[in-house]
């Protein structure tokens, strides 16, 4: 027997991520404006206990956040310097969160970089 709160339940559930992601691509598109790729992220996501890095390209900062939808910061560290890629000459850092391990919908926030 199927309770007639699961159907409007799953939408309001769904509706709400699409509006976190939303969220985050809004501020993301005021803080970046040229639509520039400078942060990599997985594009899937990434599982609470897994390794979660994410590549930055040509910043000069040291540092990166963890944002919740709301943009209050969850997360912070150090963006470690990888050097250059030869390929693309851009210099690379890199963003480890792996500490980081709460389920939800969070952006990545660089110092100059955006969203």
């Amino acid at each position: 027997m199927k309770s007639p709160l699961i159907k409007p339940l799953l939408l309001a559930f769904i509706a709400i991520l699409m509006l976190g992601m939303a969220a985050c691509h809004a501020a993301k598109d005021r803080q970046n404006p040229e639509g520039k790729t400078d942060i990599r992220v997985n594009q899937v996501g990434y599982y609470p206990s897994s390794v979660k890095k994410a590549m930055v390209v040509n910043a000069t900062t040291k540092t990166f956040e963890v944002l919740d939808t709301t943009g209050k910061k969850v997360f912070s560290g150090n963006l470690l310097d990888e050097g250059s890629w030869d390929q693309s000459g851009e210099k690379v850092k890199v963003a480890d969160f792996s500490a980081f391990s709460r389920v939800g919908t969070y952006c990545l926030y660089v110092p100059g970089k955006g969203e």
